[in-house]
């Protein structure tokens, strides 16, 4: 079941990479990453572009990291922080050419079945979806005392 899940990851990666980024949008993130080391841009819109790149990047990690509580947590908000960096940088050549709005209909959809299948793998098996509880360790120190010796007071 962890492969499947894994597979299952790697399968949506590539679908809402490919699909989700057909060659106007990949075009652009290529600009945008251009135009980052292009000293003539403000400092608000390096800073978007720059977020948005290194969320790029840890989009594609989503696959490989280990499924734990933070792990719930990235799965379901950074794709979402994701898109909207992606549409904050972008919202000026969606206006321009209203079918780049199309390109983000199987980002969406491969971000809802990813979600949709964590759900159901969290109803069917929690230890897997949420990771092992973490052990409690005793303090270091000096040795527990026994008060009771079982002898008669």
């Amino acid at each position: 079941m962890k492969i499947g899940f894994r597979l299952f990851l790697i399968v949506t990666a590539i679908f809402s990479f490919f699909l989700g980024m057909p060659k106007p949008a990949f075009e652009t993130e290529t600009a945008l990453a251009l135009s980052f080391t292009n000293g003539a841009a403000d400092i608000f819109t390096s800073a978007l572009i720059f977020v948005m790149l290194v969320s790029h990047v840890l989009l594609l990690f989503l696959v490989f990291m280990r499924q734990s509580l933070e792990y719930r947590y990235f799965l379901f908000y950074f794709p979402i922080v994701f898109w909207l960096m992606y549409m904050a940088n972008t919202i000026t050549d969606h206006l321009a050419q209203p079918d780049m709005f199309l390109s983000h209909i199987p980002y969406l959809l491969c971000y809802a079945l990813t979600v949709f299948q964590y759900n159901s793998i969290l109803k069917i098996d929690p230890d897997f979806a949420l990771g092992p509880k973490p052990e409690i360790e005793d303090e270091p120190g000096l040795p527990r005392q026994q008060f009771d010796t079982r002898e008669p007071m």
